[in-house]
């Protein structure tokens, strides 16, 4: 099992994602380095000197480029951030042998799958984010071994974001219109949290699909979302489909499976798990 770890920095700690694993780390025992804009991952000096004085046995880079700021026309700096900001760190933890612990995206695949796709299926992303995830994944890959790369798919959080419009739509009582022709997995941060932590311990390495069982449409998740809440599904009606931005990406957590890391759950019990934890809905079940 090797030696526990102690020291962990967290970049982009002040990003939703970042927040909820400093915290968890924190509340475990873990001295906790968390920065944001003042350490620049895509400056590779900026970077050494931080590993080099903290020293940290394990980094997680929760910073990045987020899909909704990339666009065809700033390919450049989507790449500076999303790839050569991991591979900074990737060169920067192998030269004390850290462990690098990267999140990427199902955007990696093309946005049309045929079938579910698992860790061994080769990535053809046809979007400039997701190219831009591809490249961070490849520069870890190649330089830093003690790594580990967390593919998930419609992470959510109730913290403002997609997430934070349908809570708020719900308790109004307000109608509001999702896709039908966008599939995929939805999962909350809890879920990949708790992953997180199960795969540190338990000194795992290498590309994990974390996401929750099953599929379902944009419009489908909306309307657990309303019934969970206590209010009526039906207020969510299915928005216009749109040929260049549908989506079906169906992540295989094959490599949770076989290496018996953690169990998943279902987008059911996750999302409703999710919503007891952040005191919206009673420990009982739905309102």
């Amino acid at each position: 099992m090797g030696t526990r770890y102690n020291d962990v920095w967290v970049t982009g700690s002040t990003g939703y994602l970042g927040r909820e694993i400093a915290h968890r780390l924190a509340n475990r025992g873990y001295t906790v380095y968390g920065t944001d804009q003042d350490v620049d991952i895509t400056d590779f000096d900026q970077v050494k000197e931080f590993v080099r004085r903290n020293r940290p046995q394990v980094v997680v880079n929760c910073a990045g480029m987020r899909r909704t700021l990339v666009t065809p026309q700033n390919k450049n700096e989507a790449i500076k951030v999303n790839g050569l900001g991991p591979r900074n760190l990737a060169i920067a933890t192998a030269s004390i042998d850290s462990l690098l612990v990267q999140f990427s995206s199902d955007d990696v695949f093309s946005r049309i799958m045929d079938e579910p796709v698992d860790e061994f299926d080769a990535p053809v992303p046809d979007t400039t984010y997701g190219k831009s995830k591809l490249v961070g994944e490849n520069f870890i890959r190649e330089l830093n071994p003690r790594h580990i790369i967390i593919r998930s798919s419609w992470l959510y959080h109730a913290d403002g974001g997609d997430m934070g419009e349908m809570v708020v739509s719900a308790m109004e009582g307000r109608p509001l219109s999702r896709r039908v022709d966008q599939i995929a997995c939805p999962t909350s941060v809890r879920t990949v949290c708790h992953f997180l932590m199960r795969a540190i311990q338990a000194h795992e390495y290498g590309l994990f699909h974390v996401v929750s069982s099953g599929a379902c449409t944009r419009l489908e998740f909306a309307r657990e979302v309303y019934r969970l809440l206590g209010t009526d599904p039906q207020l969510v009606t299915a928005a216009e489909s749109d040929k260049a931005t549908a989506q079906n990406i169906i992540l295989e957590p094959l490599m949770v499976q076989m290496t018996g890391v953690t169990e998943l759950p279902t987008w059911q019990q996750d999302l409703e798990g999710y919503l007891k934890r952040v005191g919206l809905i009673p420990e009982g079940g739905a309102r």
